[in-house]
């Protein structure tokens, strides 16, 4: 374990004369920088936002580095904060640093930070450089679409160009109504959103897209207004895309306003009121705030928006989109690979539900509850166990269960909260256990690999594209910072290297696989819904596992989503993957989980499958 001593003195920027009207960006530079310590206790938020998403200029640094996939690690350490954020200023390109043997202890190095002129211009001018914050307006270059951190290839460039095909509007309905929040001044996103629409004005722009390496697809705007931010940062999104609504596109966008909404007093209405009550909402939004209650508030309001433009003029064209979700997609794709049929009638897998109408979240959560003591049985509600079972599929922990029924209801003392989800951590595994026997298989197959000192695993997904998870070990540098004469200790991790090479993890290796495999198959479905769509020349918003498309077209996405999904699921992907493997790296692997009874053609006719 080593050590190294830095000080910050020439951090301090205290020599800039503000121009008159100072930018939010500018603003925030000003404060941060003299004190390097953050305003907000949203403290990794704010430098990610304000210095033009430091995770993705990180991501782009040379993938050689090995220091530099750690420091986006650090942005989220509350009392290194300001340690870390000069390191990420600096591997950014912000600060420059110079390093000096300490004057008086030949065991130290001094490293002073400067300034770089890029952040001086940000700081002076309140401008960031426009590659690194904006979307690409009409008529501009697009940029060059790329796998980060993953491995370079050309199979999926066609169709994430067509998905940047989609064109955007700011939704200025929503832009004033972001003001309303009860935490708008401590919310620094909601700020950057406000500034971006006022800087984009009324120009059509699109959205460039990198891969990471699983295949998932993100956008590289970092300008506050992203399809997948944040519910407000999505309200704002409006494609271009405009036709006037048919009677089964207008019922498609009340069936959208419904499910973002989730407030009975208006989802229970009979169907002939509903239309002018979502429209009086919308036109009362600015007055009557009860909306931002709702589960989804600003996409929500949006939609109650469209619907009082299509009261007002019902043969006037309107950007109305209506998005479909997987009903617990990790799950399905598991369902799926497997082949079980041990959930599958509360995941929309099967064309009649089951018979007691629960989905797979109300279902665990009322077996939960049969097991819960009296005094605790409200606690046995679908949103407790939501996020717990949501993530099984992505390799949820237990201590991960207990945290977030803490969080969840902050009210109960910490030991009850975390016993409370303990015991709902058991019953998910429980009723999922089906699934373990693939987590399972794959686990011992990534062993075995590593057993040959493989650190990257890699693997093709039924479309083509290679993945890649890798795990190696690491061991801990301790650097003692002092910062304004108070010192800290930082404990970085760098990798383990024997004859110049890393040491493979197996053990997170072994955690990580199952649900990196299934994000990348979550990215497969997505990439061939999508070229699909662009066969058929219709425009579309792309989020991860869900889609989107004019309301009038829901019923050609959902045949597409279905029947993408049997082309897939058609072929035996555990068998495939093991196959390769072999082949790959040379080794011999056990069989793979013998397939159930479950078939995948039946997705077709069921209708709930994604919703």
């Amino acid at each position: 374990m080593g050590t190294e001593a830095l000080s910050f003195d020439e951090v301090i920027v205290d020599t800039l004369i503000p121009p008159p009207h100072k930018s939010y960006e500018e603003e925030m530079a000003l404060r941060v920088l003299p004190k390097l310590q953050p305003p907000y206790r949203k403290s990794a938020q704010l430098y990610v936002s304000c210095f033009d998403k430091l995770y993705l200029l990180l991501a782009e640094r040379d993938q050689k580095s090995w220091n530099a996939p750690y420091m986006t690690r650090y942005l989220h350490e509350d009392r290194t904060i300001a340690f870390n954020f000069i390191i990420s200023l600096e591997l950014a390109g912000f600060m420059k640093r110079t390093v000096k043997q300490h004057p008086t202890n030949n065991k130290y190095k001094i490293a002073h930070y400067t300034p770089t002129p890029l952040l001086l211009g940000i700081m002076t001018s309140g401008k960031a450089p426009e590659s690194l914050t904006q979307p690409v307006f009409e008529g501009e270059e697009f940029p060059a679409i790329v796998v980060r951190r993953g491995i370079a290839q050309d199979v999926y460039k066609g169709v994430v160009k067509g998905i940047s095909q989609t064109m955007f509007e700011v939704n200025h309905f929503i832009t004033p109504l972001l003001k309303l929040n009860p935490e708008y001044d401590k919310d620094v996103k909601g700020h950057r959103a406000t500034q971006a629409a006022a800087h984009i004005l009324d120009r059509k722009f699109r959205f460039g897209y990198f891969l990471d390496s699983r295949g998932r697809i993100y956008v590289t705007a970092t300008n506050g207004i992203n399809t997948q931010g944040a519910d407000f940062e999505k309200a704002m999104c409006l494609p271009t895309f405009r036709e006037r609504l048919s009677p089964q596109g207008f019922l498609n966008l009340l069936g959208r306003a419904d499910t973002q909404c989730g407030d009975p007093t208006l989802t229970t209405l009979p169907l002939e009121a509903k239309p002018a009550a979502y429209a009086a909402v919308a036109a009362s939004a600015s007055i009557d705030t009860g909306w931002l209650a709702w589960e989804e508030p600003y996409v929500g309001i949006a939609a109650c928006q469209l619907i009082k433009q299509y009261i007002n003029n019902p043969e006037e064209p309107i950007n109305a989109f209506v998005e479909r979700d997987g009903k617990c997609s990790g799950l399905q794709h598991w369902s799926a690979l497997l082949r079980t049929d041990a959930i599958t009638n509360r995941l929309g897998m099967e064309i009649e539900p089951a018979e007691d109408g629960m989905d797979i979240y109300e279902y665990v959560a009322a077996r939960w509850k049969e097991i819960l003591p009296d005094e605790y049985k409200e606690y046995g509600v679908r949103k407790s166990a939501k996020k717990p079972v949501m993530t099984f599929a992505y390799s949820a922990t237990r201590q991960s269960a207990m945290e977030y029924i803490a969080d969840l209801y902050k009210q109960l003392d910490r030991s009850v909260a975390f016993k409370l989800g303990s015991s709902l951590f058991d019953m998910s595994n429980k009723i999922l256990e089906p699934m373990v026997e693939g987590v399972d298989w794959l686990k011992e197959c990534v062993s075995i690999i590593s057993a040959k000192g493989h650190t990257d695993i890699q693997w093709v997904t039924p479309d083509g594209f290679i993945a890649r998870q890798s795990k190696y070990k690491t061991e801990y540098t301790v650097t003692r910072v002092k910062i304004k004469g108070k010192a800290h200790e930082v404990t970085c991790k760098d990798p383990i290297l024997v004859d110049g090479k890393p040491i493979p993890n197996v053990r997170k290796a072994q955690l990580s696989i199952g649900p990196n495999i299934i994000h990348s198959l979550d990215a497969t479905h997505l990439r061939m819904v999508a070229a699909r769509l662009e066969m058929m020349g219709i425009p579309a918003i792309w989020v991860h596992d869900s889609f989107a498309v004019h309301a009038n077209y829901i019923d050609i996405l959902d045949k597409v989503i279905r029947q993408e999904f049997i082309a897939m699921y058609s072929k035996d992907i555990m068998n495939e993957i093991r196959d390769y493997w072999m082949e790959f790296y040379k080794v011999d692997l056990p069989e793979a989980p013998k397939l159930g009874n479950w078939c995948v053609d039946k997705i077709e006719f069921c209708p709930k499958f994604f919703s």
